[in-house]
């Protein structure tokens, strides 16, 4: 969704950080709300009882798949799809 977004402003000769920035600002709320709302509710067989084994794997590696994927695209991606302008490279 955010790549797809950002390859549509890039296209339209947008630099590459405003590019970045427009294709995050259109989807981040729908992309932080599903996550802090399956966050909250995997939580709570987390730490819940433990004995229920299955559903506390489950939730277990949901929200740390979950908080990695937020990680990755707030932090992550925008070091990979923005450009640097190096002044050696003119030289």
């Amino acid at each position: 969704m955010v790549i797809n977004e950002y390859n549509v402003y890039a296209k339209n000769n947008i630099s590459s950080l405003e590019s970045y920035y427009f294709a995050i600002a259109s989807k981040i709320e729908i992309i932080t709300y599903f996550t802090i709302y399956t966050i909250s509710t995997l939580s709570i067989f987390f730490f819940s009882d433990t004995d229920l084994p299955f559903w506390h794997s489950i939730a277990a590696g949901s929200l740390g798949g979950l908080i990695a994927d937020l990680f990755m695209i707030l932090f992550l991606l925008p070091l990979l799809l923005v450009k640097k302008t190096n002044s050696a490279s003119h030289l």
